[in-house]
């Protein structure tokens, strides 16, 4: 069994994993997804405690899993669909495996359902995460609704909470806003499918550095006050890499069936500059 298999989907070598389609339904074989004993070992998924100044600062924005289509819920409380949950776990496991830089000492979570039920499965399988601090925020599922709002209030809320030595932090939301965020803030294009993760850097000392406008800019004349490119954040930061679900259980799947021989996946990557 591939080690991807064996540590992250805590399941025998017996049981294989079918591709999801997407209504939830396994194209081949069947089985379940379940969260990592407390005896695996995890060597990358410990808290931070030695953060400084020196590091960079690491924003990790990640969108919820997928929720069900069941029109007995709000969209708000839409819980995550059979899938969604299996996205988060999967999610939550190979970021555990991925190194300190995905390991955050602070954590802003969308209040809504399905955002929350995405970090309490992340957790299962990425222990860390329940050593950092943690708030739900109502306005990440809001402010993602409204155009060109969501990366200054991201950061604002970041420079609020964060303290001197907090230098990832990872971001729970939604769509529309948490696309437009990362891209803007790495001046990439940025794509966030459901359980999909991009990992962010910057240089800046810390992250006050990123709130408010950019009065360089604004004294230069290339952007007007009030235009949502013109603030300190926009493209401070450099998209690292890419990391989804979806690319999880596929790298799974294919470890299954080359009999877990070769070399384990690198999952994502840069995307281009725009």
């Amino acid at each position: 069994m591939a080690l991807l298999s064996s540590v992250w989907l805590g399941r025998s070598s017996s049981l294989g994993l079918g591709r999801l389609d997407y209504n939830g339904r396994h194209r081949h074989r069947h089985t379940h997804v379940h969260a990592v004993s407390s005896s695996s070992s995890r060597p990358y998924c410990t808290a931070s405690s030695s953060s400084s100044t020196s590091q960079p600062l690491r924003l990790i924005m990640l969108r919820h899993a997928a929720k069900t289509n069941s029109s007995k819920y709000s969209d708000y409380n839409a819980p995550l669909s059979r899938a969604g949950e299996q996205e988060a776990l999967a999610l939550g496991g190979v970021l555990a495996d991925m190194g300190n830089e995905w390991t955050p000492q602070l954590v802003l979570c969308s209040n809504s359902t399905r955002a929350k039920q995405t970090l309490q499965l992340l957790t299962k399988n990425m222990p860390c995460l329940s050593n950092a601090q943690t708030e739900f925020l109502g306005t990440f599922y809001s402010v993602s609704q409204t155009d060109g709002q969501t990366a200054a209030h991201v950061a604002t809320s970041v420079a609020q909470r964060a303290l001197t030595r907090t230098r990832t932090v990872l971001c729970i939301g939604h769509n529309k806003g948490w696309e437009e965020a990362a891209s803007s803030f790495s001046s990439a294009k940025v794509k966030l499918g459901s359980a999909t993760a991009a990992l962010l850097e910057a240089s800046a000392k810390d992250w006050n550095a990123i709130v408010g406008d950019d009065e360089a800019a604004l004294a230069a004349g290339t952007c007007e006050f009030g235009d949502p490119d013109c603030w300190a954040g926009h493209g401070a930061f450099q998209l690292v890499r890419v990391v989804s679900a979806t690319d999880a259980l596929d790298a799974t799947l294919n470890a299954d069936n080359n009999d877990g021989e070769g070399e384990a996946p690198f999952f994502g990557g840069a995307q281009g500059a725009a």
